[in-house]
């Protein structure tokens, strides 16, 4: 095999990457939440890191995702190669709601983040616990 293959393999491989990862922002609704929440300042506050995470309950996001709390806000963050699609967000505590619990959800709660689009959020029940003493009225209901 050429040099001329290897790089067109390599440069098709980038290529389908990018993406892949392009689609999975657009369709788990990390783009619409970047349009509006974007991060682009160190964040200070609680982090967990390595955690799972589902958007719009069909786009698990596993072990990739960096979950803050502080008193402005939650923040999302993904590893490296995720974050050249999905930038770092940090949603209000005022645009954050409970969704109606439903039956199939056990040890998680599903939040939705954003007013003109929300968007499904379904984390772990003990995060969720450990973030209310950022935001008291918010988790009250959890």
């Amino acid at each position: 095999m050429g040099i001329a293959s290897v790089t067109t393999i390599i440069l098709v491989g980038a290529f389908v990457c990018v993406l892949s990862l392009t689609l999975q922002s657009h369709s788990s609704g990390w783009y619409i939440l970047a349009v509006y929440y974007r991060s682009s300042a160190p964040f200070t506050g609680r982090t967990w890191h390595f955690r799972a995470a589902s958007f719009r309950t069909f786009y698990p996001y596993w072990q990739t995702l960096t979950i803050g709390a502080n008193h402005s806000g939650l923040y999302l963050a993904q590893l490296w190669p995720w974050r050249l699609t999905h930038p770092p967000l940090l949603v209000p505590w005022g645009d954050i709601t409970f969704e109606a619990r439903r039956w199939f959800e056990i040890g998680t709660r599903s939040l939705l983040l954003g007013r003109e689009h929300p968007v499904r959020l379904t984390i772990s029940r003990r995060i969720i616990a450990e973030m209310q003493g950022y935001k008291h009225e918010v988790f009250a209901s959890a």
